[in-house]
């Protein structure tokens, strides 16, 4: 299958179109159109603005724009769940102190303590 911004691209090339011309017809800066052709959504200004910006974008082209709003959120969904399997990760505990972080703690400590006492005579 054809992803959103293969989708995109092949359509506006078809037409010889370039960003420019399309950006002053929809009202989308050239570089958000050039995103989501990259299928970088991440540099769009939100969720909503990206759907929006994807659904105009793809009537102007004669796309299917509901596929591909359905598509992004396909991603957007598989996206919220890679994060939040990342962060409980995270919260089960494996990432904790090691060893060798405690022991160079320990021998600070231990210096500083030297260091005190000999201050102090």
């Amino acid at each position: 299958m054809q992803d959103i911004g293969e989708a995109l691209r092949d359509a506006r090339l078809s037409k010889g179109l370039t960003y420019e011309y399309v950006s002053q017809i929809i009202k989308i800066r050239p570089e958000f159109l050039k995103a989501m052709e990259e299928n970088r959504f991440d540099l769009l200004p939100g969720a909503f603005y990206a759907k929006n910006f994807l659904r105009r974008y793809a009537d102007f082209l004669g796309l299917d724009s509901d596929a591909l709003v359905e598509s992004f959120n396909e991603l957007e969904a598989a996206h919220e769940q890679h994060i939040s399997a990342a962060a409980n990760t995270v919260s089960k505990g494996h990432i904790s102190p090691s060893f060798g972080a405690i022991a160079v703690a320990l021998v600070l400590i231990a210096a500083i303590a030297v260091l005190a006492v000999r201050g102090s005579s």
